[in-house]
């Protein structure tokens, strides 16, 4: 009869919950206890072949992550903190219009801004306000051009302003 064997998985997830900084942090286990190692295996299989997250989950947490992170990731982080501000700063247009998980009811497709954004700071007009050695970039300064435009754009375009996307160009 074999010794059970031990192995812990879930590496990622626990940095992520130390690196928090949290007082408390509610946190679902699965344990499972196996007689040899084909089973181990087979556990461990069904206990990782869940769905992983959608790409707009892991954007929307972008913001707020730190610590290696994959390149396509780290390119994404600017862009999706700008989001968060465009979607959540009282002063902004796009106040609660960008369809997150949080803002499910939002109009314009969190990847559509994006895009948009990473385009702007690669090649656009928020370029002058990145840092091309870090991919940090100063937030407020790109504010500055984001918020006034998105305002023009909803005084010149009034009846297609707020409106799904079947139903407008902008």
């Amino acid at each position: 009869h074999e010794k059970p064997a031990w192995i812990v998985d879930g590496q990622q997830r626990t940095a992520a919950i130390r690196d928090a900084r949290v007082e408390s942090f509610p946190i679902s286990v699965v344990a499972f206890v196996a007689q040899n190692d084909a089973e181990q295996r087979a556990q461990f299989i069904l206990v990782n072949a869940t769905k992983p997250l959608s790409k707009s989950l892991i954007y929307e947490l972008l913001p707020a992550t730190e610590g290696e992170l994959p390149e396509q990731l780290l390119r994404r982080q600017l862009p999706s903190r700008l989001v968060e501000r465009l979607n959540y700063d009282e002063d902004s247009p796009l106040a609660g219009m960008i369809n997150t998980p949080t803002t499910p009811d939002g109009i314009v497709k969190d990847n559509s801004m994006l895009r948009m954004l990473e385009n702007s700071i690669t090649d656009g007009a928020l370029y002058r306000f990145r840092d091309p050695e870090t991919g940090e970039g100063d937030l407020d300064e790109m504010l500055t051009v984001l918020k006034p435009f998105w305002a023009a754009v909803r005084e010149t375009f009034p009846n297609a302003w707020g409106l799904p996307t079947r139903k407008s160009r902008l």
